[in-house]
C-alpha cells in the first residue's frame, strides 16, 4: 500500500499534467496605486508572460429578495483562480493585489485584477484569486 508521500507525489504529477493541458498565455502587469488614485503601471516591477491555467467555477450568487419576475434566480459569481505551478514565478515576482492579469489566448483578450494575496494549495502550487475587469 502506498504511503502518504507517494500518494501526494502522484497527485501532484496528475495536477501538473492537467495544468499543462489547460495552460494559456498570461501577461502579468504589475500595478501600483495610491490610497485615492487609480492603479497605474508600477515602474519598479516589470510585466512578464507565463503559461498557466485560469480556472473558473460555475457558481452562482442568489438573487432572493430582489425583484426578479423576468430574471433568473442567480447570477454567475463563481471564483476565478490563476494557478501557478511550482517554480513558474519567483517569490518576489508573484502577482500582488491590484496587479492586472491578461489572458492573451482568449479573443478578445480578457482582463482580470488580482483580488488578494497569493495562497498555496498544499501541493506547491500558488493560487491567485482574480476578479474580471470590465473593458
Amino acid at each position: 500500500m502506498p504511503g502518504f508521500a507517494e500518494i501526494a507525489a502522484r497527485r501532484s504529477r496528475v495536477a501538473g499534467a492537467v495544468d499543462r493541458r489547460w495552460a494559456e498565455r498570461v501577461r502579468i502587469v504589475p500595478m501600483g496605486a495610491g490610497k485615492y488614485v487609480a492603479a497605474t503601471a508600477d515602474p519598479d516591477r516589470v510585466a512578464y508572460e507565463i503559461e498557466a491555467p485560469i480556472l473558473s467555477s460555475p457558481g452562482t450568487q442568489s438573487l432572493d429578495g430582489v425583484e426578479h419576475r423576468k430574471a433568473s434566480r442567480g447570477i454567475a459569481a463563481g471564483p476565478i483562480v490563476l494557478r501557478l505551478a511550482p517554480g513558474t514565478v519567483a517569490a518576489d515576482a508573484l502577482p500582488r493585489p491590484s496587479d492586472r492579469v491578461e489572458a492573451l489566448d482568449r479573443a478578445p483578450v480578457e482582463v482580470f485584477e488580482v483580488a488578494g494575496p497569493p495562497q498555496t494549495d498544499g501541493a506547491g502550487r500558488v493560487l491567485v484569486n482574480l476578479v474580471r475587469v470590465a473593458t
